[in-house]
């Protein structure tokens, strides 16, 4: 944790690097999403700075993960909406297990 948090930090907060606010959403994640943590703070300062958004969802700002909901009224929003058809019920589900790195590259993926 402390060896990927003050780099993140220092170079998500102050400029907005793609890879260095992922490794701090990472970070913030691993403390269970606690809103409390210097990850989660720092964070949610650093999207609360940037005025630029995402798909059109206040809080889910550009070139940052999206980790928390503002409020519950998004939850009915249609920003993301997507539709899916002929399921039927004797259909499999799949499920792939994909490994990202602290920095979001793609390390592997395997199905269950």
């Amino acid at each position: 944790f402390d060896h990927y948090f003050l780099d993140a930090a220092v170079n998500c907060n102050l400029y907005q690097d793609v890879t260095a606010c992922q490794i701090l959403a990472n970070l913030c994640v691993l403390t269970m999403y606690d809103k409390l943590h210097i990850a989660c703070v720092l964070f949610m300062e650093t999207a609360s700075a940037i005025e630029t958004v995402s798909r059109s969802f206040a809080n889910w700002k550009q070139s940052m993960p999206f980790l928390f909901y503002s409020d519950h009224s998004i939850l009915s929003s249609t920003a993301l909406s997507s539709s899916i058809s002929n399921i039927k019920l004797d259909d499999k589900l799949h499920i792939m297990l994909v490994k990202y790195s602290m920095n979001g590259s793609l390390i592997a993926t395997h199905a269950l």
